[in-house]
């Protein structure tokens, strides 16, 4: 009889410090350790007592942001793909470097994360890794971002083999940026449930409003900014944009990760497309630049997605009182950022003192989710027909309404943090 152990220290009716043990036949492997962002004061995982071997679905920092202090403790064999590893790293300092700025004890240093490479065994797609004699596990493509990977594990026990899918963030349909998931069949089922209770609207039509948008904005004089996302949302973003023919101004950390994807072609569903796309991109690098992208009407990708801090509170700034210019929202705004208070109340808070900033430029919203929606996941869960489904990485609401379709195609769970199942 196989028994498996599962144990969930983050991201369980919750989005955020996703962390899943798995134990069996003696053996621990723990799917991501990530870091929660949602408040001011930085939300960790509690690591368990033991972790032989550590695999990362993808480079977010909602799963990957405790990497480093995972290793310290533990310095067990480290599986992902390459550019997962390398995405990491940069967020990884990035993050370190905002906790140390806010005044914030941070879990790792930067020889911390120097150190945590030492573990890493790079994995490719469809490649069995073998992690002793009854557990081996595959990375799928999760269509999210570049190298996102779902996993699939096999537990063997005198003969009997049981297989166990974690999607972690995986998207189930074509993006200009990436191929959709590969979802292979499974016993157990671990998967997210972001938008386990919303559609989202069709892909090509939120492209055609964007763009009609960014021409109305120009042609009226004023400046097109996108907030976005840095990983995976600005290189789409510029793959639209490439059809209007206008330059492009890319400001914040989105430059730094569009410049590395470019080393990983084979990730990507079109690297021509995007190499096309950066030719017209004017690579924003200091204020001064800043300033000569608001002079006249251009577009202006530009980080963060939810106005939470990079240089995109530069351009709400400076044309925050131009009723002419448009700032485009092109991702979900968590509640108690920025982005959601401008949606809700029509203004921002200055991060460095917390006063107030009214906004006179027009608001647009645009659902560009790099998750899959309730449709897609019911049409995942169909597919793989398992005997059991966990479902994780959504708040209370979109995995109970999830929760209610799964039922009636197989056992569910929804377990809370801190809580275990034992199969």
């Amino acid at each position: 009889m196989i028994k498996i152990r599962f144990t969930f220290h983050g991201g369980a009716q919750e989005v955020g410090r996703s962390c899943i043990n798995l134990e069996s036949n003696g053996y621990s492997v723990l799917l991501d350790c990530g870091i929660k962002l949602v408040s001011e004061v930085p939300e960790y995982p509690r690591l368990p007592g033991r972790v032989d071997s550590f695999i990362l679905s993808h480079a977010h920092l909602d799963h990957c942001g405790m990497v480093p202090a995972l290793y310290k403790q533990f310095p067990c064999p480290l599986y992902g793909t390459d550019i997962s590893f390398d995405i990491s790293h940069l967020l990884q300092r990035d993050s370190l470097k905002i906790t140390l700025d806010k005044g914030f004890a941070p879990e790792y240093s930067y020889d911390d994360i120097s150190l945590s490479s030492m573990g890493e065994n790079p994995v490719g797609y469809n490649e069995e890794v073998e992690l002793n004699n009854k557990f081996s596990f595959k990375l799928f493509d999760a269509g999210h971002i570049p190298g996102s990977a779902s996993v699939l594990l096999d537990v063997v026990e005198n003969g009997v083999s049981r297989r166990v899918l974690y999607t972690g963030d995986i998207k189930i349909s074509d993006t200009r940026l990436l191929d959709a998931a590969v979802v292979p069949e499974a016993d157990i089922l671990i998967s997210e449930s972001t938008y386990g209770n919303r559609v989202h609207p069709d892909r090509r039509e939120m492209e055609e409003k964007l763009l009609v948008g960014v021409e109305e904005t120009l042609d009226s004089g004023g400046n097109a900014v996108l907030a976005s996302f840095a990983l995976g949302r600005t290189q789409e973003l510029l793959l639209i944009l490439d059809d209007l023919g206008y330059p492009v101004y890319l400001d914040g950390m989105g430059a730094d990760l569009t410049r590395l994807m470019l080393q990983y072609p084979y990730y990507l569903r079109d690297a021509d497309a995007l190499r096309k796309a950066v030719r017209n991109v004017v690579w924003v690098e200091h204020n001064g630049m800043r300033k000569q992208a608001i002079r006249e009407p251009s577009i202006i990708v530009s980080t963060a997605g939810m106005l939470t801090g990079g240089p995109v509170l530069y351009y709400l700034k400076k044309l925050g009182g131009d009723a002419n210019s448009t700032v485009f929202l092109t991702g979900y705004q968590v509640e108690g950022t920025n982005g959601r208070l401008l949606l809700d109340e029509g203004y921002i808070l200055d991060p460095r003192d917390g006063r107030g900033i009214k906004l006179k430029m027009r608001v647009e919203y645009l659902d560009f989710s790099a998750h899959a929606g309730r449709n897609s996941l019911e049409r995942m869960v169909r597919e793989i027909n398992p005997d059991k489904c966990i479902l994780v990485h959504g708040n209370p609401e979109s995995c109970s309404s999830l929760g209610e379709f799964t039922q009636g195609i197989c056992e569910t769970f929804i377990p809370e943090v801190g809580s275990s199942l034992e199969f």
